[in-house]
This record gives C-alpha cells, sequence and structure tokens, in this order.
C-alpha cells in the first residue's frame, strides 16, 4: 500500500433557497492527507511483527528522531564580502526623468521630434517592470553551487559570481581532510568573465549558465592544484527563437542540456562533433495566470524523464517518445508553486509552493504522498532541498533567498510501507540572520560533515556547520587564505561605503569622560560620604525596625513589604521620590548589608497579624536562586566576570557594592506584612448589621446565610492557594427577596412521628388560636390508619383536620384570615392568601394569549 486512506467521496451539490435557485457543481474532496502544526494527518491499520493488526499514524514523533534534531556549529567566512555599491538618487520622478530623457534628445538630435509623453509611457513601463522584478524575478535561479568531484568524493568546488554587476565565475576549493574537518582554500582570480551578468549556475559533470556550457576538471592534490574550464559550447537568443531562457539542466552522461524559455518551450541543446543545435522538444501552453514567464525543469535519476514545472501544473515529459502527461495541478487561485527538486532516491519528488510542501511519487500522477502547511508568507523564492542521510530517511529543508530561516522535515519511506512524518517540523538556524537576503545557497555535505554555504548580496561565502544536538562543536574546521586574498581583504574591510550627499555632513567629537566620571566616580564618592554622616540615624533605624508596627500612630492600609518597614522606621529622606525603593536611604549602604548579614533586618523580628514569604517567586524566574542572603550574594558574585585583571580596584570595588546592594533588596522584598487581619470574621459585623436593621432608610440589612453559605473563590497566584472574599453584594431586590425567608435553625429542629400513638398536635404560643366553625361536627383526633395488604379495595379512610407542625418558626407562614368565619365548608383548614412569584407554564406565563390576526379574505380570483 503506497497511500494513506482517504476520501474520495463527491461531495454533495448545496442548492440555494433563494430565490433563483443554484445548483454549485460537485466538487471532489481531498484524496491525500494535508497536514497542519498539531494534527494527526492520517490513520490506518497495518500488520505489525507479531502478526496483529496495529494502528499506523502519519505523523509518528519518536523519541530518537527528536533527540537527533539538528543544531547550528561553527561559523567560518570563507570569502570577502566586496564593498557595498555606491547609493543613486532615485528620489526624481518619472516626469522629471521624462523632461530630462526630451532635453538630451533635442540637444543631440534636434533634427528627431520625439514628444514627452512617449518618453514619460516607456519610463512608466520601465518602473513597473522594475518594481515587479524587486518583488519576483522568474530569470534568476540560484547562484551558489556546489560541484563535486567524481574521482575524489572527498573534494568538491564552490561556484559563485562575484564582481559589481555578477559578470565573473570564482571558485573556492573544498576538501575534507579527515572526519568532521573541512579545508576552504578561496581564489581570488575569477575562474571565468562573462559579458553578460551570471543568473544561474547548474552543475552534475560540468558547468552551465543560462547561455553556455563549460567543462570543469577538478583539481588532483596529487598533480595539479587548480581547476581547468573548457567552454564546449555557447547558445544565443538565435538559437531559441529569440526567447529568453529561464532555467536549465545538464542531462548526465551526455553533452547536452535541456532549457526551457519564458514562453513554456522546451529546447534540447546538444553539442556533436563540434557542432552545437537547439531543438525544440515540446510547447507547454501557458495558463491565463501565469504572466510571468515563471517556468522550472526538474529531471529524474535515469534522466529519460523531466518534469515541467509552472505556476500552477507540473507537466511529466518523457525524452524518449516526447509524449506529455499531466502529473500534478493546483486548484486554489491563490497558491502559486514556487520550487521543484530533482527526483535522486526511492522515486520521490518533493515540491513547494506558497503555502505547502508536497512530497510526489513519480509513479503515480495527480495524488500526492503528503502536503504540510508551512505557514510562512507568500513568498515566491521558497524552495526546498531534500538530502537522504540514513536508510529510507530523508531531510527536506525549506529555504528562501528573502530570509535566513530554514525549517527541517525529517520524512521517511520504508521500501514496503508508507510515507512517515517521523519529527515535527523545527528550526535550525536562530534569529542571528533570520531577516538577511542570499544570492543562494546550498548544503554541503563531505566525509560525515554538514554545513550550509550561502551567498550573501555583497558577494560574501559563509559558511555554517550542522551538529545533531548529542554532539559538541568542532574546532577542525580552517581557511586557508593566499597572499593576494589578504590583500583584497584588507581594504574591503575598511573601505566604507558611498553615500552621496551624506558623507559631506560635518563630522565632530564629543569627549565624554567628564560625563563618565560625574555618573561613577563622584555619584559613588558622595554616597560614602553622606554613609559616614548618617551613621547615628542608621542605628536608630535598625532599633526601631522590630518594634514599629506596634509603635506607629496610624494604621497602615496596605501590604509593606520588609523594606518598607525599615525605611519607615527612620528618618524621612530630605527628597522623596514617587516609589520608596527608588528613593535614596539609610539602607542603601554598607551598613544595610552588614545589619542583614548579622540578623538584625531579619524578616522574623517583625511582629504582624499576618505575614507571607513571597520568595518562592523569585525560584519562578530562577529555580536555582538560594534562599539566604549570604547564599545569594555568592550566587550573584558567579555572575561577575572571570578574567579581572583587565578591570581596576575601582571597578571591582562597585562591582562588589552592587552586589551587596542587590542583596539586601532581594532579602528585604521577599517578605509582605498586613497590619490587620485580611480574612473578615462573622462576629465584626453583628454590630453593623443591627444598626442597619434599626435604620429608617427603608433598605433591608445584609442577608445573613445558616447552613448553606454561598463562598465566592478568587483566584490566586499561587496554585492551591484561594482567597475568600468579604462577602456577596446582593442587589435590593434580592434583599427584599430573602429578608422574608427563615430557615430557622438547624440544630433546634426536633423530629415528630406522625403515626406514634401518644402524638398530640400542639400549638403554637406565638400563634393566635383557630375558632371552629359553627357547622362543624366534633372529630375525634386518631392516629393515621395502617396500609394492609389486601385484594379488596378498602374504604377511604376518615378525614383529619389537624395541622402538623414539625418545627418552631418565628412568623406563622399562613395567617388565619377572617373570611374564614364566614366559610361554609367545614372541613378546609384554614389558610390565607398569599402572594405566587413563581411563573406559569406556558409561553405567554400565564397572561392572555394575544389575539389572532384574522385571516384576510380573498376578493377576487386568481
Amino acid at each position: 500500500m503506497a497511500f494513506w486512506p482517504s476520501d474520495e467521496r463527491n461531495k454533495r451539490p448545496i442548492v440555494s433557497k433563494r430565490k433563483g435557485r443554484k445548483v454549485l457543481e460537485i466538487s471532489k474532496g481531498r484524496d491525500y492527507p494535508n497536514l497542519e502544526p498539531g494534527l494527526i494527518g492520517a490513520a490506518t491499520l497495518s500488520e505489525g511483527n507479531n502478526n496483529k493488526l496495529e494502528w499506523d499514524f502519519l505523523t509518528m514523533p519518536n523519541k530518537d528522531f527528536s533527540l537527533n534534531r539538528l543544531n547550528i556549529g561553527k561559523r567560518l567566512e570563507v570569502f570577502p564580502q566586496s564593498p557595498p555599491l555606491s547609493s543613486r538618487n532615485t528620489s526624481r520622478t518619472v516626469r522629471q526623468r521624462a523632461e530630462q530623457g526630451a532635453n538630451f534628445l533635442r540637444t543631440y538630435l534636434p533634427d528627431v521630434e520625439i514628444p514627452s509623453e512617449l518618453i514619460r509611457d516607456q519610463l512608466l513601463e520601465e518602473t513597473q517592470i522594475c518594481d515587479d522584478l524587486e518583488v519576483f524575478d522568474p530569470y534568476s535561479g540560484n547562484l551558489l553551487e556546489v560541484s563535486t568531484s567524481p574521482q575524489d568524493p572527498n573534494s568538491a568546488l564552490l561556484l559563485f559570481p562575484t564582481g559589481d554587476t555578477n559578470r565573473d565565475l570564482t571558485i573556492t576549493y573544498v576538501r575534507s581532510l579527515k572526519p568532521r574537518s573541512i579545508l576552504f582554500r578561496p581564489t581570488p582570480t575569477p575562474l571565468w568573465s562573462f559579458s553578460t551578468p551570471i543568473q544561474q549556475i547548474e552543475t552534475l559533470m560540468g558547468l552551465g549558465t543560462s547561455t553556455e556550457m563549460f567543462s570543469i576538471e577538478h583539481p588532483n592534490h596529487h598533480t595539479t592544484t587548480t581547476a581547468t574550464t573548457r567552454r564546449v559550447a555557447r547558445f544565443s537568443r538565435s538559437d531559441t527563437n529569440d526567447e529568453v531562457i529561464v532555467d536549465a539542466k545538464i542531462q548526465p552522461f551526455s553533452e547536452s542540456m535541456l532549457v526551457i524559455s519564458d514562453q513554456g518551450t522546451l529546447f534540447n541543446c546538444t553539442v556533436q562533433n563540434g557542432e552545437r543545435s537547439a531543438i525544440s522538444l515540446h510547447t507547454f501552453s501557458p495558463s491565463i495566470q501565469n504572466k510571468s514567464g515563471f517556468w522550472r525543469l526538474s529531471l529524474a535519476s535515469n534522466g529519460s524523464v523531466s518534469y515541467v514545472m509552472s505556476e500552477k501544473t507540473v507537466e511529466q515529459f518523457d525524452n524518449r517518445t516526447n509524449t506529455v502527461q499531466s502529473f500534478l495541478s493546483i486548484a486554489n487561485q491563490n497558491h502559486i508553486l514556487t520550487s521543484i527538486e530533482s527526483c535522486r532516491h526511492s522515486n520521490i519528488l518533493p515540491l513547494c509552493s506558497t503555502d505547502q510542501v508536497i512530497w510526489m511519487d513519480t509513479r503515480f500522477t495527480g495524488k500526492p504522498l503528503l502536503a504540510y502547511s508551512h505557514g510562512r508568507q507568500r513568498d515566491r523564492y521558497i524552495s526546498t532541498q531534500t538530502l537522504y542521510h540514513r536508510a529510507n530517511t530523508s531531510l527536506t529543508f525549506l529555504t528562501s533567498r528573502n530570509n535566513g530561516l530554514v525549517t527541517v522535515y525529517d520524512v521517511s519511506r520504508p521500501s514496503e510501507g508508507l510515507f512517515h512524518l517521523n519529527d515535527s517540523p523545527y528550526s535550525v538556524f536562530g534569529s542571528i540572520d533570520t531577516y538577511q537576503r542570499h544570492l543562494g545557497q546550498q548544503f554541503l555535505s563531505l566525509n560525515e560533515t554538514l554545513g550550509l554555504v550561502r551567498l550573501s548580496e555583497l558577494k560574501g561565502v559563509e559558511f555554517t556547520e550542522i551538529l545533531s544536538l548529542p554532539s559538541e562543536s568542532r574546532n577542525g574546521h580552517a581557511i586557508e587564505l593566499s597572499e593576494d586574498v589578504i590583500q583584497n581583504r584588507d581594504p574591503q574591510a575598511v573601505v566604507p561605503a558611498d553615500l552621496g550627499p551624506l558623507s559631506i555632513q560635518e563630522f565632530s567629537q564629543v569627549n565624554l569622560n567628564s560625563v563618565y566620571k560625574e555618573l561613577f566616580q563622584t555619584h559613588f564618592e558622595k554616597i560614602k560620604r553622606l554613609e559616614e554622616e548618617d551613621a547615628e540615624m542608621f542605628h536608630d533605624m535598625v532599633d526601631n525596625f522590630p518594634r514599629y508596627l506596634q509603635s506607629k500612630e496610624i494604621p497602615t492600609d496596605h501590604i509593606l513589604t520588609t523594606y518598607d518597614i525599615a525605611f519607615c522606621a527612620g528618618e524621612p529622606p530630605g527628597q522623596p521620590g514617587r516609589a520608596d525603593f527608588l528613593t535614596e536611604s539609610l539602607i542603601s549602604s554598607k551598613r544595610g548589608y552588614r545589619a542583614l548579614k548579622q540578623g538584625r533586618l531579619s524578616a522574623e523580628l517583625v511582629r504582624s497579624p499576618w505575614h507571607r514569604s513571597i520568595s518562592s517567586v523569585l525560584r519562578h524566574l530562577d529555580p536555582s536562586f538560594p534562599s539566604g542572603p549570604l547564599q545569594s550574594m555568592e550566587y550573584l558574585q558567579s555572575f561577575q566576570p572571570l578574567d579581572n585583571a583587565c578591570y581596576s580596584n575601582k571597578a571591582r570595588e562597585y562591582a562588589q557594592d552592587s552586589c551587596e546592594q542587590l542583596t539586601v533588596d532581594l532579602a528585604l522584598g521577599s517578605d509582605i506584612y498586613f497590619d490587620d487581619t485580611i480574612f473578615n470574621k462573622a462576629e465584626a459585623g453583628v454590630l453593623e448589621v443591627m444598626t442597619q436593621a434599626l435604620s429608617i432608610d427603608g433598605g433591608p440589612p445584609p442577608i445573613r446565610f445558616g447552613y448553606l453559605t454561598p463562598v465566592e473563590k478568587n483566584r490566586s497566584y499561587y496554585a492551591g492557594e484561594s482567597q475568600i472574599s468579604e462577602g456577596l453584594r446582593l442587589p435590593l431586590g434580592v434583599r427584599l427577596l430573602l429578608n422574608d425567608w427563615d430557615s430557622g435553625n438547624p440544630d433546634d429542629y426536633i423530629y415528630k412521628n406522625p403515626y406514634a400513638a401518644a402524638f398530640l398536635e400542639t400549638k403554637q404560643l406565638n400563634q393566635p388560636a383557630t375558632l371552629e366553625p359553627t357547622s362543624s361536627l366534633p372529630v375525634k383526633l386518631q392516629r393515621p390508619p395502617q396500609i394492609m395488604a389486601s385484594n379488596t379495595v378498602s374504604a377511604a379512610p376518615p378525614e383529619i383536620h389537624k395541622k402538623l407542625t414539625l418545627k418552631s418558626l418565628s412568623q406563622d407562614p399562613y395567617p388565619p384570615s377572617i373570611n374564614e368565619f364566614k366559610n361554609s365548608q367545614a372541613s378546609t383548614p384554614p389558610q390565607g392568601l398569599a402572594t405566587s412569584t413563581q411563573i406559569m407554564p406556558g409561553p405567554h406565563g400565564g397572561r392572555p394569549a394575544p389575539k389572532k390576526k384574522p385571516p384576510k379574505k380573498r376578493l377576487g380570483g386568481f
């Protein structure tokens, strides 16, 4: 089984119920797994090792794969950067440029009359083209290539353009001396110079650009030290029917090259017996949306099949029969295909779009193995590069020329199994060069060493080693620089950019030594002098510190820290600040640290009704932070620079004082106090409730709940700790309703058995006596009859005219009414009238239903 189970049913047509019914087309569901971060994707039952069915998931995170995640290692600058180009003044408008061009033509061609409107239209068209090419250039490919030697697998060549206009082809020799050690040897002299800028470099057994084909002979470290280049053929636009080439691929084992033009025409450029020829194989019909001329080529491992990609489709072209077959198409109008790789292993062909990374099987057309949404912004330069480092396992790297972010997709496919995603996608490179643009980038793999080589916009080449997490960074990589490279590097490192008019600005230099002296030296000397003058005041503050809360006259209505108590125990400062901890005080001194070290400013000396330690907050920020002040001082000193030889005695003294002051601040801020208890007591509000009950303002007193008391809990900062609120603030209507309810005391409740022989009804003292009606007959009180099992229907038991009272109430829930004396029915117990607040059932709540609207009578016919 090659594919995961999918839903291949057709969706039902949707019929609109509005006027003018419209039936939408029957659309087919997605028949391949489309993953997003956090989704399983697909699952199926497969036979396991014990010949039993087991669940198999597409995303199977494995600990072994997670532990072997890649990470960055050593960075090397292989080739120095070129000096930046001069900034050009482009602030002139199109109209000004058109007038300047018209004046130029009138000056040098006075006999030719060219209107300025024509020049302005041409300039507008050129400006629009330049703006579009800034966003995406379909003619620009990868400008950095790695060419490995077929005779020596431990050596390679880095090919990249240099110069102001990218016309010079430069190489750098790369050789692996030993495992996990690479030597780079750049050359300052270009290998070849072209008449036009290099837009793409493609290597296989040779070198190919968009218009020329070369053969490169790698150097032999035993005989030769330089590479030799031989031009095979040069193809011009006249050979391709005046169509511009946008992509080229060199076919293996032959001196031929497949190229495709911006019009979608595929050419086979060959060289036989020294004669070149360009044969048109097929012209692909571009879609309506493909107006930018974007086409890309890909070759199969055997070279007999090639793949042609446009913005929306991928076509499979058989080089032997010149037949075309549809391979993949994208129905979403917002997504565009951006890159396609060559098929090298297990018939897997990786592709990329502006929304997804797609893996295809070349044996099955139209159905991807997996599509993963990468979640990046719309980027036409986004591409993939795949490396096969383990058996049936590959790493797909998602990169872009517009940024330095690299995302790794770890996928695998057994020989007779399904396609799996072994680990969640992760990023390799950090935020150091995330927003840096590149002209080209390639992965270099030599002798168990993996790295990423990048070409910057200033034509500088940088190598970054890629390691797995358990391994350590190696320092075996080196760069062998020649004298010419060193001479070219030093001037380029100091030559500044030509900023044009900005370089004419006035240069001024200011000496800030006096400012630093005032901020540091004079400030610290002043603090030491004030500490000696306020020594007696500091001792008084330490003596008043333990009994400050008991001796103060005005109670505090907010929470205090240990620092606040020590600050208020001393004399108020001469210059008060907005916050006490920002105000200069006697605590911020060496005596304050010594007093804390001796335990004279300990939190245990303060007597407060409520005290809480918040030192655990610091451990949430730093789990290794100690609790004691002495241990805190040692912990903070561990962050000082190890090399103290270059620092003066004053600097080390300032660092020591800063550590002591930070220790004092952290120790005195780790405990909080409150002058009165935070939790309210029920006895404290009894007098206030009685006073409110006797008031004449008409408002009911607060509700006093009995056995079942609602408790409102507030979420606290620490888990498992709750704060009880002061009470429920009920509205006036709720208090008026609950004020008439008296639930009594459950401890005073007495249960009386109504079936007991000696049970008699007792009147309550607070209830008035009820008069018997004159027409009623005397009824003898008796207990309820017993229930006997019998087949015969017994007579109804006599009616008992008494009222059972199970507990004492402070009020009579049914006060007697005067109308009861006039009632002729003696068997009805006395009961008064009461207001019902219950909503009656029905849609109108007991209210009369609205009158139905009478139907209109039809006056005429149809």
